[in-house]
């Protein structure tokens, strides 16, 4: 099995002397275009199953540990992202 991995937050840019809640609704846009979205909705519907009672083989746990292991990567990498360029707009407040 090969993994496929790519970063959700290629090409991304921050936009300068954008309104706050512009930017929060960009970002909340970035992440629901990001592959997040999907790979939530995908560990929600196999944790209802779990819930539920249903059996799941080996190969489908594997499968939901590696999907965990990505949300988890993925969402840290964008919590990275979004702590630097808040940063980075702090620093440029500061000097302007």
């Amino acid at each position: 099995m090969i993994l496929k991995v790519q970063s959700p937050v290629a090409g991304a840019r921050v936009a300068q002397n954008a309104p706050q809640g512009d930017a929060s609704s960009k970002f909340s846009e970035f992440l629901k275009r990001s592959e997040i979205g999907g790979l939530h909705e995908q560990l929600s519907s196999f944790q209802k199953g779990v819930l539920n009672g249903q059996l799941f083989s080996p190969q489908e746990l594997l499968k939901f540990q590696i999907q965990a292991g990505q949300f988890g990567l993925r969402v840290e990498l964008i919590s990275r992202v979004a702590e630097s360029a808040s940063a980075t707009i702090r620093k440029f407040q500061q000097q302007g």
